[in-house]
């Protein structure tokens, strides 16, 4: 994992643009997927954000994080 997508993920939400830019998508999938409910995200107005918590549990980080505490 680089630094960049290190950092964006200790934070606790990101923009739409960063998770596209993190999973490699166009900003408009992007803005699909959280219409389609996809991706949960939190909206305030017209400012969509999106919990890191999800974007760790999509890419599975958080079920890593869970068996090394187990261990």
């Amino acid at each position: 994992m680089n630094k960049h997508t290190e950092r964006l993920l200790s934070q606790p939400a990101c923009t739409v643009a960063d998770f596209a830019r993190l999973m490699g998508l166009s900003l408009n999938a992007a803005y699909e997927a959280v219409n389609r409910g996809d991706v949960k995200a939190i909206r305030f107005g017209r400012r969509i954000i999106i919990p890191t918590i999800y974007v760790r549990e999509m890419l599975g980080f958080e079920e890593i994080e869970r068996r090394r505490g187990a261990a």
